[in-house]
């Protein structure tokens, strides 16, 4: 059954495509995987001679502009709304459009107007003209019966055009324009002040976009969960991956996201007593600071416990992720349950990651810790118009941010921008160099006083130390300076990575003391003897 958002429009686009004045039905395919169609009305010429100033030519139809309207707006919405055109003017001031758009990802163009009291109900034409840099010419059109004023609430109450990735390119010219759909209706007479239905008024727009390849990579790495008699891991199928990168193509400023099964990771014990999922992640990240994985990949675990949950915990990532670099990819790990299928993990998947991209929670349900101080709406509402690029579902601005513990998740402008800003840097990953890293002493704290440690690579920033750790017989000497952080989604247990020395192992069996100030989590300053005798330090040794 199709998941329907709460508020949401439906965008059907036209029945039947006109292409060089004649009429045939096409389906339009938005990704090669070709899970997502849409039905739109399309003219798409190369070099066929001179166009008029109406944006037809001779295989197009002649339509006059229409009489007591206005096109008073233009927006673009790849996931979320962009205003391209404002009562009629280009808008170039990147706050004003709302967000930052990218090539070669779906894009939803809507008009708005508004009309004169005269105004009589009848068909009009939406006419949406993009010229290409390479001389080539795109007209899209949309029959609509206008009968009253223009509503992002209503089907059927704006103009659509849908855009496929491969037409949405850097340097793109884009004008529409509102005609009759009576080819023998007259043209209207302006008198002075008036002007015609035509957006932006003096001249075309050019659409401003990101034109770099943007991906999301991760890993979706089955738990093998091993507890009183009972063995049980899920079994993750492609079109479970497929459901997965779905959700963050959509909820993502993103051109693809890749997802690649990984190899079981073992847990043995019981996962319905634990207060969290601290002992899974902390499993999942010694075992990626074993293997090689790209430094831009989230590394995430899926349950499907013998014994139940953490009370009220579906996810949990091992901290909320600094600002990405090469040197802390550990911070990109994460765990949620199954909930018997990759479309049902969606949610959480998602949600899960945006705290490793460094996104807190957004405040909604008032369950929420850890909140965002920056975020701009109230209510954890997203803000805007969201759209599907996938499902094809328009989201009201009343949706709640996925950050959020509410439902009607969708991403806001601010969530929008954020990743974007995350996701350009992970994207260039691929192509650089990793430079130098260092050993690095890793470990989990719990609310109960233990811990668990491990040993990986990695680069800290020096800005970023805010706890040092102290061998208990010099307590002036700080055996090294630390990173504490917060785990995500818990209170009171804490991540914490420090450069590897060869005091570590004599310190280590006279004991250790951590203290700082939580990363600035707004919880308890840490401060706790430790035990990280269970670290094989010649383990670490060619690595």
């Amino acid at each position: 059954m199709e998941n329907v958002p709460e508020g949401g429009v439906s965008v059907v686009l036209g029945p039947r495509q006109r292409l060089l004045g004649s009429w045939y039905p096409r389906k339009v395919v938005s990704r090669s995987t070709a899970h997502a169609v849409g039905w739109v009305a399309t003219c798409l010429v190369a070099g066929c001679g001179p166009v008029d100033d109406d944006g037809g030519d001779a295989n197009t139809r002649v339509l006059s502009y229409a009489n007591d309207i206005r096109l008073v707006r233009l927006a673009a919405n790849q996931g979320v709304q962009a205003t391209l055109v404002a009562d009629g003017v280009e808008l170039l001031d990147p706050v004003e459009r709302g967000i930052d758009l990218l090539t070669r990802r779906t894009t939803l163009m809507q008009g708005f107007w508004s009309l004169h009291v005269d105004f009589v109900p009848r068909a009009l034409v939406g006419r949406l003209t993009i010229d290409y840099p390479n001389g080539r010419r795109l007209v899209r059109e949309h029959d609509l019966f206008v009968e009253g004023p223009s509503d992002e609430g209503t089907a059927g109450a704006s103009f659509y055009w849908l855009l496929a990735p491969e037409e949405v390119v850097a340097g793109m010219e884009y004008r529409a324009r509102i005609l009759e759909a009576d080819a023998a209706a007259p043209a209207p007479l302006y008198l002075d002040g008036e002007v015609p239905p035509v957006a932006p008024l003096h001249g075309p727009g050019e659409l401003v976009a990101y034109d770099s390849t943007l991906r999301l990579t991760a890993i979706i790495v089955p738990i093998l969960h091993r507890f009183g008699g009972c063995e049980r891991k899920p079994e993750v199928t492609e079109g479970d991956l497929l459901a997965m990168a779905t959700a963050l193509e959509q909820l993502n400023p993103v051109h693809v996201a890749e997802l690649t099964l990984g190899d079981p990771v073992a847990f043995d014990g019981s996962i319905g007593e634990l207060k969290g999922f601290g002992p899974i992640l902390a499993e999942l990240a010694a075992t990626r600071a074993a293997n090689p994985v790209a430094p831009e990949a989230f590394y995430y675990g899926v349950i499907d416990s013998c014994d139940g949950y953490p009370a009220g915990l579906a996810g949990q990532a091992i901290t909320i992720a600094g600002a990405p670099t090469m040197g802390n990819a550990q911070e990109r790990i994460a765990v949620g349950r199954w909930n018997g299928s990759g479309a049902n993990a969606a949610s959480t998947f998602v949600h899960e990651l945006g705290h490793a991209q460094g996104r807190m929670h957004v405040r909604c349900s008032g369950g929420e810790a850890g909140i965002d101080p920056q975020y701009p709406h109230s209510g954890g509402r997203i803000g805007t118009w969201g759209f599907g690029i996938h499902d094809r579902w328009l989201r009201p601005p009343s949706g709640r941010d996925y950050m959020t513990y509410c439902g009607s998740e969708w991403v806001s402008d601010y969530g929008w921008q954020y990743s974007l800003s995350v996701l350009d840097v992970l994207s260039g990953f691929s192509s650089a160099s990793a430079g130098e890293l260092q050993a690095l002493v890793a470990g989990i704290l719990y609310p109960d006083g233990t811990s668990q440690w491990w040993l990986q690579r990695g680069a800290l920033d020096p800005l970023a130390f805010n706890a040092e750790l102290v061998d208990e017989t010099h307590p002036g000497e700080p055996l090294a300076k630390a990173v504490v952080r917060p785990v995500a989604d818990a209170e009171h247990t804490f991540y914490v990575q420090a450069p590897w020395n060869a005091q570590w192992e004599r310190a280590a069996a006279r004991g250790l003391h951590i203290r700082g100030n939580g990363g600035g989590s707004g919880q308890s300053t840490v401060s706790r003897a430790i035990s990280i005798a269970q670290l094989d330090a010649t383990s670490w040794s060619g690595r």
